[in-house]
């Protein structure tokens, strides 16, 4: 949900900018654009998407035949995820 979500404000985003029809959403709605730029929602969107990607990698193995203790693959997976998340708060810091 969390990258549907941020597709579809990009999307409205863009469309506010690029659509002369649709400048008058950027006065009602100001907070609109820089929500995008917030660095916790990009780190949001990065564990989602980290998330999902190896959680399917994940999925894709067991259907090749290859068992993993679920657990241990939820914990080794969320980890992963945090870190991307964890570097793109950091990034932002200039770390």
């Amino acid at each position: 949900m969390v990258i549907v979500v941020f597709v579809f404000v990009h999307v409205v985003v863009q469309a506010v900018n690029h659509v002369p029809q649709l400048t008058v959403l950027k006065a009602g709605a100001p907070w609109l654009g820089p929500l995008q730029t917030q660095h916790w929602i990009h780190a949001i969107l990065f564990f989602s998407i980290g998330f999902h990607t190896l959680y399917g990698l994940k999925l894709l193995a067991g259907e090749l035949g290859w068992r993993t203790d679920y657990r241990k693959s939820l914990i080794v997976i969320g980890t992963l995820s945090g870190l991307l998340g964890l570097r793109e708060v950091l990034r932002y810091g200039g770390i």
